[in-house]
């Protein structure tokens, strides 16, 4: 009885055992075992349970990936390579081939890389030998996987199908689901289901570069519109710049870029791939030299420059004169005004005069610094140069200059020849100075948008010089118009106080003021360069304001010395961004507040709105005193808070503190050339509701009431 009792043990252990096996072994399996690293896990998984008589079986490269961490697409950009299967002890196959999902845009230090990340399925299919046998891919993976260092890997992978007929399995839908974002193969400049084609293709010369050019046209609104290039070995492109017409439905995009031999441009295709409000399609066509139509093209369905956008600009400058960021410059006028009070007509006219060209003079040079980028092919926007440290820093010794200023350490005096016949305006302030509050007005400016404002210099960076320079002049036309007002009639500044000794402590509120203006610049310049280099610009500001005070008490001994003192530091702090290690511009980080921000991945919009999900997207900067406002004053409301943290709404942030393609790209797909820029997606409104630039509670309560709305109705 013992021994039986043994041997129905062992037996059931046995039976136990195989039936554990049998669930295990890959070869019963829809999947592979994984191959698992620090950094990434791979498997393979298959849409099918056996090879049936299936010519064709589904299978899918299922990689997980670590947060932060990438893998590559077939065409990585400027770094990379893709993941490369070597089934080299594979039986019964005769051929796979990869389908390669669309992939989403990284851009870091400068470098353009394509690929995916957190989790992607690449679906491939299998062509066996010999059909109905079973099927077996034994072999290894090669991989890159990147964050701020590159690892490559080699997976090793053992998986079978065995005979019998094919059944769906488990993984059938989520390897559909990642084929439903292989773009669709077509033929060039042909009718499809899509709804998408390129119609027109162009290579040419330009400044010594290769700009390719598309004409993109689809059966819809173009949204989100993005394009991927693949040339001959060794070409390579820029992220594409977009020029929509037609309603959104036709699109120039651009690029960039070089390595194409000669030979190669006459014999090998490129291969375009285009994706657009959820389809996309790829084709494959030799480029063409001829690129006449790019300029017919730009010719017929180029807006042209009218009254109504002369007026926006005039206006939009009119009010950018309210907006927080021109504050510190507006009391100063308003101390210039005070002071003109018991001056003559013609000096009040020749002071206001004088700051009204330093208005005038400073847009039309921002409006050529523009131009000139533009014609360079380099991605242009406004304020981008409070993205670049050198810049702010400029700014940092502009404020602090200022601040002594009212302080009275030193005054900004013309040649005493120029002094004599232009005459200085009351109390030691000359013409120069006038201008050069002008020019201040115009640099504070710059980070702010205001109503209208974006507009007028969305039209403007869309067009060409002609139209730069006259929106541009506009806006400064409607920032000087205070000034323009006093300079026309002079009698309004002997209405105001006269001045007293409390002007002493005006002057003293003001500095203040402008110093708190440049401890602002400082945070800004600490997502660039980092928090000590961002902090010794600031001691080297303090520096020079040290030097210009002890040149003010020691008026007759070693003043020329106490200038070089000054402009040493100045020096010194323009060289920070060169001389002291940098805070590397690496991923977004998101403003902590109350909403459960995340980063904004443009690629990801329509599959949120496709789940029913209703997305906010906010584009803002450090550097933005607008931005800044709408998060105080609206964003942090607890009626606005409270939806944006509802489980059907995603808050998206993108931060445009620091160079960013990927977001400039988006702003100008909606033809935004500046920030804030706010918009909100949902199920019933797909293409978005735009909302204005500066955020109210009751303006975006109704915006988010609209985003509710079918566009059907």
């Amino acid at each position: 009885m013992y021994k039986f009792r043994n041997l129905y043990s062992l037996f059931l252990v046995m039976l136990l055992s195989v039936f554990a096996v049998s669930l295990s072994n890959p070869a019963n399996a829809a999947e592979s075992e994984w191959d698992r690293n620090d950094h990434v896990s791979v498997r393979l998984i298959s849409a099918v349970d056996a090879v049936g008589d299936l010519e064709e079986i589904p299978l899918g490269l299922e990689f997980e990936i670590k947060k932060n961490w990438k893998i590559y697409w077939r065409n990585p950009g400027d770094a990379g390579y893709p993941p490369q299967p070597d089934w080299m002890d594979a039986e019964n196959l005769k051929n796979s081939e990869i389908r390669w999902p669309l992939p989403t845009r990284f851009s870091i230090l400068g470098l353009e890389s394509l690929g995916y990340k957190d989790h992607v399925i690449l679906p491939f299919n299998v062509t066996p030998e010999t059909i109905g046998q079973e099927l077996r891919l034994k072999g290894e993976i090669n991989y890159l996987t990147c964050e701020e260092i590159c690892i490559p890997y080699t997976a090793s992978l053992d998986f079978s199908l065995p005979k019998g007929k094919a059944e769906p399995t488990d993984h059938a839908f989520t390897i559909n689901q990642y084929l439903s974002e292989v773009p669709v193969i077509v033929e060039y400049g042909k009718d499809n289901p899509v709804g998408l084609k390129i119609t027109r293709t162009s290579l040419e010369e330009i400044n010594g570069e290769n700009q390719l050019s598309i004409l993109v046209e689809g059966d819809e609104k173009l949204e989100n519109l993005d394009l991927f290039i693949e040339g001959p070995i060794g070409s390579f492109f820029d992220p594409p710049v977009i020029t929509f017409s037609n309603n959104g439905k036709t699109a120039l995009i651009t690029a960039l870029g070089g390595g194409f031999e000669e030979e190669a441009r006459q014999t090998e295709p490129v291969t375009y791939t285009v994706s657009a409000a959820g389809q996309s399609i790829e084709t494959s066509t030799l480029a063409s030299n001829d690129a006449s139509w790019v300029q017919t093209y730009k010719s017929n369905n180029q807006p042209s420059l009218s009254l109504e956008i002369i007026l926006i600009a005039l206006l939009g400058g009119l009010i950018l004169n309210l907006m927080p960021c021109v504050l510190p410059v507006l009391s100063l006028k308003v101390l210039s005004i005070i002071n003109h009070g018991n001056s003559s007509p013609a000096k009040i006219r020749i002071s206001f005069l004088a700051t009204t060209m330093g208005i005038l003079v400073a847009f039309l040079v921002l409006a050529a610094v523009l131009a000139g980028l533009k014609a360079g092919g380099v991605a242009i926007g406004w304020g981008i140069q409070f993205q670049h440290p050198i810049f702010l820093i400029f700014m940092l010794f502009v404020v602090m200059a200022f601040a002594a200023n009212l302080l009275g350490f030193f005054e900004i005096q013309l040649p005493s020849q120029l002094a004599t016949s232009a005459s200085n305006a009351s109390q030691g302030s000359s013409l120069k100075g006038h201008f050069l509050t002008g020019v201040f007005a115009t640099l504070l400016a710059t980070p702010c948008s205001a109503p209208f404002l974006g507009t007028a210099v969305g039209f403007a960076l869309s067009q060409g010089n002609a139209e730069i320079f006259s929106i541009f002049a506009a806006l400064g036309i409607g920032l000087a118009s205070p000034y323009i007002v006093f300079m026309l009639v002079p009698g309004l500044a002997k209405k105001l106080p006269r001045p007293g000794k409390w002007m002493g402590w005006v002057k003293l509120i003001l500095a203040a003021a402008l110093i708190l203006t440049a401890l602002w610049l400082i945070t800004v310049l600490e997502t660039s360069i980092g928090t000590i280099s961002a902090w010794t610009g600031f001691a080297f500001a303090c520096f020079m304001l040290i030097a210009l005070y002890l040149r003010k008490k020691n008026q007759h001994h070693h003043r020329k010395q106490y200038i070089v003192l000054a402009i040493i530091p100045v020096l010194l702090g323009l060289a920070i961004p060169y001389i002291l290690p940098a805070k590397p511009a690496t991923a977004i980080t998101l403003q902590e507040s109350d909403i459960d921000w995340i980063a904004f991945n443009r690629e990801k919009i329509n599959g949120l709105v496709g789940q029913n999900k209703t997305v906010f997207v906010d584009v803002t900067a450090d550097w933005c005193i607008t931005c800044q406002y709408n998060k105080r004053s609206t964003l942090t409301d607890s009626e606005i808070t409270e939806w944006l943290n509802k489980e059907d709404v995603i808050a998206m942030q993108a931060d445009w503190t620091l160079p960013s393609d990927n977001i400039l790209n988006y702003l100008q797909s909606y033809g935004r050339y500046g920030i804030p820029f706010n918009i909100i997606y949902s199920p019933e409104k797909p293409d978005g509701v735009i909302l204005p630039e500066l955020l109210t509670v009751e303006s975006m309560l109704e915006k988010i009431e609209e985003s509710k709305t079918s566009s059907s109705n």
